[in-house]
Order: structure tokens, then sequence, then C-alpha cells
């Protein structure tokens, strides 16, 4: 490092902290040129920290409150946890950075948690006290459960349904319901029963035959790009069928029905117009109306004036039929059989009605 690289990281350090070269100590040394290097070992000391401590300035969490619903701008406990978790992990970050990072991103009610810690708690500490405010409450079963029946919804493409279901899986690890060891295996098991609306995708993937099971971001990429594909070959059938049409409508367009056809179907129709037409005159001069549905209606209801009283027909006498006389029935008669005597009154009887017709009733 040059004595200028030198020189101009150690001004941005001291004005990241508010100092000058002013305000250095000034200790008695023998007196160097400038002409002297500097010490390698220091110079990468003081471009590190100058570099750490640039980098953490920059690194701000985003707010969290613990609202319900989530207010505009800030965001849910998953979301907030995950990179605040990163911050404190990081070691190139002092303790009371961290947590001064962590304070400040805080927003009642979920400030007041970490208040209730007191002045000694670390940045640890506050992320357990609101874990055990806003974390997960089930535990690793019940979670390792939710995330067994979480299955495919009808609308939702297979990548939004990996994405969700790495989600719950991700609970399941924090909560040691599954071991870290089988994470794939068990991702794998359940995409592949879960994902109810894109077998042939599942077919192409083939992932229960695989020795190794992908990672999360392998099987995600992969998914997508089958679904492109399955997309582009969407969108060249549609464009087909497109086509196809376009190709009937322009064919039906250049070959236009004949003229002599067109005076045919006229012809035929002027034709039919006239024996219609004849027709009705025909029924008209012999009385009958256009519509016969309503003289049905007009003959279904005559006027009660003109309704004929039908009289009643004669009763014939009670004959028998064993023995052909008057006066009693079969079962009462005691007397021998005369077939000849009871065809003869069967004959009289039906004789009138063959004579005279409507009046057969009457003797």
């Amino acid at each position: 490092m040059s004595d200028t690289e030198f020189k101009d990281a150690l001004e941005d350090f001291l004005k990241a902290h508010g100092k000058t070269t002013e305000d250095l100590p000034s200790t008695p040394s023998k007196p160097t040129t400038s002409d002297q290097p500097v010490p390698k070992a220091v110079g990468e000391a003081v471009v590190k920290h100058v570099v750490s401590s640039s980098s953490t300035h920059r690194r701000r969490l985003r707010l969290f409150s613990g609202k319900t619903p989530v207010p505009s701008g800030e965001f849910d406990y998953e979301s907030w946890k995950r990179p605040a978790r990163q911050l404190v992990e990081d070691s190139n970050i002092s303790s009371s950075e961290k947590l001064s990072r962590v304070i400040e991103s805080l927003l009642p009610p979920a400030s007041n948690i970490v208040w209730a810690l007191g002045k000694e708690a670390t940045a640890e500490e506050c992320l357990d006290g609101l874990e055990k405010a806003y974390g997960v409450t089930a535990d690793g079963d019940e979670l390792y459960l939710r995330f067994s029946e979480c299955f495919q919804r009808p609308v939702e493409a297979a990548s939004e349904y990996l994405v969700r279901l790495q989600e719950l899986l991700t609970r399941v690890q924090d909560t040691g319901g599954v071991n870290p060891d089988r994470v794939d295996n068990v991702r794998i098991q359940q995409f592949t029963r879960g994902c109810l609306y894109h077998e042939p995708l599942l077919m192409k993937l083939d992932l229960k035959k695989r020795p190794t099971p992908p990672n999360f971001v392998s099987l995600l990429q992969e998914v997508r790009l089958e679904e492109q594909r399955e997309r582009e070959k969407e969108e060249r059938r549609v464009g087909e069928q497109k086509v196809a049409t376009k190709r009937v409508a322009v064919a039906a367009e250049a070959s236009p029905i004949p003229m002599d056809d067109v005076k045919q179907l006229q012809e035929a129709v002027a034709l039919l117009q006239q024996q219609l037409a004849a027709v009705q005159t025909a029924d008209h001069h012999h009385g009958i109306p256009a519509n016969p549905g309503q003289q049905k209606s007009s003959w279904s209801r005559p006027h009660p004036h003109n309704r004929q009283v039908q009289k009643p027909r004669a009763r014939h006498p009670l004959i028998c039929f064993n023995c052909g006389q008057q006066g009693h029935r079969l079962t009462e008669c005691a007397n021998e059989t005369n077939a000849p005597l009871v065809q003869q009154q069967m004959a009289s009887r039906c004789k009138p009605a063959s004579t005279s017709g409507n009046e057969g009733g009457r003797q």
C-alpha cells in the first residue's frame, strides 16, 4: 500500500467516526522521513476495519413493530428475523453495533419487549425474546404435520407451490422437526405428492428415481425451465389454431358461391312461396280459417244456447242368457237351456243399432 492510499484510508476511517487527523494523540517518536514505508500489517488492518465499518454502516434492517395487519413499509416477523439473524451471526461486526442495528429497526410494541430485557441484554438475547413473543408457538412435530398436509392449489403454478412448501420446511428446520440430512429427501417426497395439477411436469423431472435429490435452488430452476417449455408449447398450439382458422376464412372468401346456384335457390324459394299462397287461398274459399288452432279453440266451447240436449237411451229389458226369457238373470234361472231363444233376443237387441245409426238405443 502506498502512502497516499494509506492516508486516504485513514481519513475515511476517522471521518466515519467523526474524527480527523488532528484528533489523533501525538506520541514522541523518532522523526521519520516521508520516504519511510508504512508497515504492511498496519495498513491491512486499517483498510480491513474501514471496509467492514463502511459495509456495516450501509446494512440497515427493515422496520418491524409486531402489529397486525403489517403496516406499510414494515416486515412481518418471519421476514424480518432472517436478515436480523444473519446480522447477529456476522463475526465482523461488533456486539455493540449488532445491538444498535437491531434496536433501531424496532418499533412499539416490539421495541417494548427488547427494553423489558434490560440494558445489559445482547443482540442474541433480544432476538430470543422477540422469538418468544412473535415466533411460531407450534413444536417441530406439529409443523412437520402441517408441511405434510400442504398441497398445490388449483390456480397455483408448480414453482409457486415449491416456494410455499420451502417456507414451511424452513420453519420445520428451525424447530428441529426434521433432520438436516433429510431435508432434500423430505422436500422431494412432499413435492411429488402434493403437486396435484402438473403430472406431466413430474413425469419429465422423474425425481423419485434420482440417486441424489437436488437441493431447493436446483429443483426450483428445473421446475421453472419445464414450466417455460410448457408455456412455449401452448403458445405454439394457440398460434397454429389461429393460423388454421385464418386459412379457412381466407379459403371461404376466395371461393364464393356461384351466381347460378344463388339464382336456383331464389327460384326455389319463390316457387315455395307461390304454392303456400295457393294453399291458403283454397282454404279461405272452403271456409277453413288460416289458423286451425283458433278454429279448434272456438269449437271446443260452443255457446250454451246452441247445445243440443242428448236424449237418454231406452233401457233394454232384462233377459236370461240361459233360457232366453225376460224378467230374471242367469244366476236366478231354474229353466232348461234354450240357446235359439237367447240368440233371437240378442239379435233383436242389436238390430236397431245397425239400422238407425245414432238412434240405436231406441226400439
